[in-house]
């Protein structure tokens, strides 16, 4: 898709928000497969909102940890990439790379929460609507962290994209890891307070 047309916008709100979509519908169908292969134990598991982040978070941290092996391997053996469909000619395996996965590790972890709380709502309510909501936010979650580095791939020269590039993997994704805890913390307060409530 990037080779027919190579602009920003196309590349970020099109062929990213593509790529978005299949990584957040493959920790969706994660959390289905279990469902159908254990039935009614998993639903009733996941009836219960704070159970349903935690699954879902420790199946986003699966998907990272596959993620970071997959890349790892391509990086240290690039004469089987044709098997990973990913080509990282010039790309090493060092302290910086390992960091960088475990941050994503963090960040996948973040988006399976949030897909996890939308099955949790559409198991418990019913709701199609906010399953579709949390599958959005994982998505658009997913796209700040991916499009800040589409920002600074193509526009290198702005001033702030400068600070972007220079402050991205000691500030810039550690604060992206922070807010989505922040938001899986939000949200599991809430499920406490209604807990309270009801």
């Amino acid at each position: 898709m990037i080779l027919w047309k190579n602009t920003f916008w196309f590349a970020a709100f099109i062929v990213q928000m593509h790529n978005n979509f299949w990584e957040e519908l493959g920790k969706l169908l994660a959390i289905f497969i279990v469902c159908w292969i254990y039935k009614s134990k998993i639903k009733d598991y996941l009836l219960k909102a704070s159970n349903a982040l935690a699954f879902g978070y420790w199946v986003g941290l699966a998907y990272g940890v596959g993620e970071a092996i997959t890349l790892m391997l391509a990086m240290l053996f690039p004469k089987y990439s044709q098997f990973t469909g990913m080509k990282l000619f010039l790309a090493f395996v060092t302290w910086a790379s390992v960091y960088e996965r475990f941050l994503a590790i963090q960040i996948h972890a973040i988006m399976g929460t949030l897909v996890g709380m939308g099955v949790f709502h559409l198991f418990k309510n019913k709701s199609w609507a906010k399953l579709f909501l949390f599958f959005i936010l994982a998505m658009l979650y997913h796209e700040l962290v991916d499009g800040t580095v589409l920002v600074m791939m193509y526009y290198p020269q702005l001033s702030w994209v400068k600070f972007l590039a220079k402050n991205l993997m000691y500030v810039i994704l550690p604060v992206y890891v922070a807010l989505g805890y922040v938001v899986i913390f939000v949200m599991t307060g809430i499920i406490k307070r209604k807990k309270e409530v009801g």
